[in-house]
């Protein structure tokens, strides 16, 4: 019985990736472009390309056209985990640990001061009322310090007033070990924090997607009415909310003429940028690729989502000497126990 059409044009599409002809990160031709060389209906070539994209193969990028990505390294069912090794092995992948670079990073305070943003305390963020104020916690202060000063200068190049909250307890890590009491403790007083933050119309916003989804999830799940009214954004989440204001409009207006002559230079800046989101994002919001799209793209700049599986296992749960064994069980409820 002959296949569909769109299931052989797939078939030849997919040869032709494997084989190296269009390849990795490269974009391929248009819809129309392949419906003419192929002799075939646009419909029927959309059909192929959503099948291979469905797979894995390729990924749409709003504006910038098809690209050939790398496969998922997925099962297709989930009815079990096994470990990185396992997984490498059973694609003959070759899985090695090597250093890259060492070196010592500066502490969050001293990053700020040579950046010249103010590390604030609850009582005067209230009384300096910044525009934007980054909430911090002290994983991301100690782990990702120099990814809070990045976020915090592009807000602050956008003309944006901007601080970062001192790194008070976030209690997410309490989660993931299970301590809820220790949990509760610590949270009450950080919601109390970011309640009287929110009353003020700072705007909040986070930086880890986990630990910021954190304040609407576990926080509403566990503090129930004590944990009080109040939002901390995901910065995908706050871009694209600025982006409908007339100040932003405003200053991506200013900046058209010279993101024009980068892209006409052929600048590197242009080249597609790679989104790696977290799985606790992914599942909680869903739109925060489409989200993350769209900010870019008010930039002019390609982002092509990489698909991605859960890092709960390469965590502190797992880590731990007393959860070894459930990390050897090969259980959907393990990811419910990580999560």
């Amino acid at each position: 019985m002959t296949q569909p059409l769109y299931l052989q044009i797939a078939q030849h599409l997919r040869e032709h990736i494997i084989n190296g002809d269009y390849p990795l990160n490269t974009r391929i031709p248009t819809e129309k472009e392949l419906a003419a060389a192929l002799d075939v209906s646009r419909p029927t070539v959309r059909q192929a390309l959503t099948l291979l994209e469905q797979e894995g193969r390729l990924i749409r990028v709003k504006g910038s056209g098809t690209f050939v990505t790398e496969p998922k390294i997925l099962h297709e069912s989930t009815h079990f985990i096994i470990s990185y090794k396992e997984e490498s092995r059973e694609h003959n992948y070759r899985l090695r640990t090597r250093v890259l670079e060492l070196q010592k990073e500066k502490p969050l305070k001293e990053l700020c001061r040579d950046n010249g943003f103010e590390l604030l305390s609850t009582a005067k963020a209230l009384k300096d009322e910044p525009e934007v104020l980054i909430v911090t916690d002290p994983f991301t202060a100690a782990y990702e310090a120099e990814g809070l000063m990045m976020m915090a200068r592009v807000m602050r190049e956008l003309g944006y007033r901007v601080a970062l909250l001192k790194p008070y307890i976030n209690g997410k890590l309490m989660v993931i070990r299970g301590d809820r009491r220790r949990f509760v403790h610590y949270a009450v007083k950080q919601a109390a924090r970011l309640e009287r933050l929110s009353r003020a119309r700072i705007k909040l916003v986070g930086f880890d997607p986990a630990l910021t989804i954190c304040y609407r999830d576990e926080y509403v799940q566990l503090l129930k009415d004590m944990r009080g009214n109040f939002e901390v954004m995901l910065p995908e989440e706050w871009f694209e909310r600025e982006l409908a204001t007339k100040k932003l409009q405003n200053t991506l207006a200013s900046l058209k003429s010279k993101l024009s002559a980068l892209k006409n230079e052929d600048s590197e800046l242009f080249s597609p940028y790679y989104l790696f989101t977290h799985c606790t994002e992914r599942a909680l919001v869903p739109k925060s690729v489409t989200m993350w799209q769209n900010v870019m793209q008010s930039f002019d700049l390609p982002v092509i989502p990489v698909p991605v599986a859960c890092c709960g296992m390469a965590g502190l749960h797992g880590h731990m000497v007393q959860n070894q064994e459930i990390g050897r069980v090969r259980s959907p409820s393990v990811l419910l126990s990580i999560a």
